[in-house]
């Protein structure tokens, strides 16, 4: 464990050898580049959360093809044009932005849940006795419970948006954006906020 700022998830020294699974900025920060007829040709720029789950349903959209696969990840509409972009989606457009970051944010291993749950919650499981597991575990599944339950809601308005045409219920997104703020507070609320910065930046 290093005796740097963050404990071991601060970033290691020269010669560290990488596996698979780490949790510095190495690992979990890449990059995804897209390009071709109707994307914006914005050159680099990082302002979108995004992971791996991301691609496939981002591919699809972009090449107007559907399946019955259900997907973890969103469409990164922010980087396409409106003319491929479905209607349903561009009459919401900053709605189903927001409601895309609020999913990542709960639902992605390196959104805020995922590190707040890791460097703060699970972290003092580890440290403390039996009862303050316990205790902690048990919390954990709880927020997983609830996380679960709101995110399910979000992909499934953001999948039927994409790739079935439904109009978006503002007054349902908004709802959904809530709560999953409010699951984020309630951890820094319970004193399990973040101790190790942010390995997506």
């Amino acid at each position: 464990m290093s005796d740097a700022p963050g404990g071991c998830f601060a970033a290691p020294g020269p010669g560290f050898v990488w596996n698979h699974g780490d949790f510095q900025n190495d690992i979990t920060h890449t990059w995804l580049g897209i390009v071709g007829p109707g994307v914006h040709a914005a050159g680099a720029f990082g302002d979108i959360f995004s992971d791996h789950t991301d691609i496939r349903p981002t591919i699809l959209s972009l090449a107007g093809l559907t399946d019955d696969y259900g997907h973890d990840g969103r469409v990164l509409f922010e980087v396409l044009n409106d003319a491929v972009v479905p209607k349903s989606v561009r009459d919401h457009r900053d709605l189903v932005s927001e409601l895309a970051e609020a999913y990542k944010e709960i639902n992605a291993p390196v959104g805020k849940l995922g590190i707040k749950t890791l460097t703060g919650m699970s972290t003092q499981a580890l440290t403390g006795d039996d009862a303050t597991y316990s205790a902690l575990e048990a919390r954990i599944v709880d927020l997983t419970n609830k996380r679960n339950s709101i995110a399910s809601q979000m992909i499934a308005i953001l999948e039927n948006a994409f790739f079935n045409g439904q109009r978006v219920d503002e007054g349902t997104a908004h709802k959904l954006i809530k709560q999953a703020e409010e699951l984020l507070e309630s951890i820094d609320e319970a004193g399990g906020g973040d101790r190790g910065g942010d390995p997506r930046h």
